[in-house]
């Protein structure tokens, strides 16, 4: 995926991978001695969306390297 005209819509379908990597930043936060005032986004908090909006996702380190890259521009 890219950021740009069209990224949102890349994460529609991806609402599992979005809850998992939620879940994963809050524990991080935790770790770090942060408290978050939130716990996290659950399916059953969502019973209207379908369930083939909550597929999974996994970033292949293209992507990563991607990602990684534009942090480091943009941290200069």
């Amino acid at each position: 995926y890219t950021l740009g005209k069209g990224h949102m819509l890349f994460f529609y379908t991806r609402l599992g991978y979005l809850a998992k990597r939620h879940a994963e930043l809050i524990q991080e936060m935790k770790r770090r001695n942060y408290n978050p005032s939130f716990s996290g986004v659950r399916r059953e908090d969502f019973p209207n969306i379908p369930d083939n909006f909550w597929k999974d996702w996994e970033p292949t380190p293209e992507a990563q390297a991607i990602n990684r890259q534009r942090i480091k521009e943009r941290s200069k």
